[in-house]
């Protein structure tokens, strides 16, 4: 089995670069067991989700993909944590340009509201912080280097389809994340209400 697992990264690398204007969204859940990592990267692996260890402790932190690590948290019956700087921004330029070119000289703010944390216990309700993100930020190349985005622009253009795959994998996180359940014959998971399965079956 694949594992996605990036390698390790400290605790305090984590909170500074989740502090960064543009950097990804950065999820930890805490104090997984050895049998529970297993589970981790199986899940991981069908949903292709990104994740490191944390250096002297059990957490794993994952890359982006939130409501995914709070569906996975809750089946483990796990504490969460979704730390990220709430800012995203657009290209002055037609997207669609920017799209196909992937450069843009000049962009446009469309939010920026600062910090934000959110913490979740055990049966996933909201709870505060467990982890203590007032620290001295410190440099983070560890993460800088991977190049994460927050987000993604593409464009869909008339007559041309999009990749099976892709769309595959999209729809296998939307019902992982909705309480769906894993076809192994498939590859993926499906809702919990099987009368919708056809829209994955035709893919």
């Amino acid at each position: 089995m694949e594992n996605l697992e990036l390698g390790t990264t400290t605790l305090d690398e984590l909170i500074s670069y989740s502090k960064q204007k543009e950097s990804a969204v950065v999820s930890i859940i805490d104090d997984v067991t050895e049998t529970e990592y297993k589970y981790v990267v199986e899940v991981s692996n069908r949903l292709r989700l990104l994740f490191f260890r944390i250096k002297k402790s059990n957490k794993i932190a994952f890359i982006n993909c939130s409501d995914l690590v709070l569906r996975i948290a809750k089946e483990l019956k796990k504490k969460v944590q979704i730390m990220y700087y709430d800012f995203s921004k657009r290209p002055r330029s037609p997207i669609s340009l920017y799209a196909i070119t992937g450069v843009c000289r000049d962009w446009i703010i469309t939010k920026d509201n600062g910090y934000v944390v959110k913490a979740f216990d055990t049966e996933g309700k909201q709870i505060q912080e467990w982890i203590n993100t007032n620290i001295k930020e410190i440099p983070t190349p560890n993460l800088n280097r991977y190049g994460f985005r927050k987000y993604d622009v593409s464009l869909s253009i008339k007559g041309c389809n999009r990749n099976t795959n892709n769309s595959i994998l999209e729809l296998s996180r939307y019902h992982f994340a909705t309480g769906g359940s894993f076809n192994a014959k498939r590859n993926c998971y499906y809702p919990r209400d099987t009368s919708t399965n056809k829209r994955i079956s035709r893919i």
